[in-house]
């Protein structure tokens, strides 16, 4: 059983970095190397306000991100159902995940700070 260095948190056997707070397991190719973008904790605030302010997805696209871009199609399909009862819930739910996958590259982007800082 491995844990992040970071946060404490188990890690799966194939991670690359943690799932809660975005540390590099120790041992394992740099983001560079596995495709991922580090970015800046400035990025994933303007990642995080654009998903909530503007549109969800938004700043996931900003980012450079392949994943929650969709989220604004679920808000859409929400804003246009929301006649009929369904379509409230999808609009929150499209809203509330684009505030998550917006904190999730904050915390991700703080960790890879983190993680420059301690091995430069």
């Amino acid at each position: 059983m491995t844990y992040c260095s970071a946060c404490g948190q188990l890690l799966a056997q194939d991670a690359l970095h943690c799932q809660r707070c975005g540390a590099p397991v120790a041992g394992v190719a740099k983001p560079a190397l596995t495709g991922e973008r580090p970015i800046s904790q400035a990025i994933a605030i303007v990642a995080l306000l654009l998903n909530i302010l503007v549109w969800p997805g938004l700043g996931s696209l900003v980012v450079g991100e392949k994943v929650g871009w969709s989220q604004g199609f679920l808000f859409l399909i929400g804003l246009i159902g929301s006649l009929v009862l369904i379509g409230i819930p999808f609009a929150i739910g499209a809203w509330i995940w684009g505030l998550v996958t917006g904190v999730r590259l904050l915390e991700r982007a703080a960790a890879q700070e983190r993680a420059a800082r301690g091995t430069a």
